[in-house]
């Protein structure tokens, strides 16, 4: 799933770079809808699509809890494992 880079103009890194060491990462918005996917994530599990509910998708591993926009304002340390369904 290919963007434009104004998509991650808030992350560090240059998009091809992102992809290339991250090609699993999912990025959603504050609704958690999926924006994009890395490209190997995109083969894996072709219904990642933007604009899918990511908790359509994923099932929550860690931290226990339910998956919601403020699970994910917590403090920046927290390991967070998904499980695809």
């Amino acid at each position: 799933m290919s963007g434009t880079p104004s998509d991650l103009a808030g992350l560090a890194l240059p998009p091809t770079i992102l992809e290339a060491t991250f090609p699993f990462f999912v990025q959603w918005d504050g609704e958690l809808r999926i924006r994009r996917t890395g490209p190997s994530l995109a083969k894996a599990l072709p219904e990642a699509t933007s604009g899918s509910s990511l908790g359509d998708l994923f099932r929550l591993i860690r931290p226990v809890g339910e998956l919601g926009p403020e699970l994910f304002q917590q403090d920046g340390s927290t390991l967070f494992l998904l499980e695809a369904l």
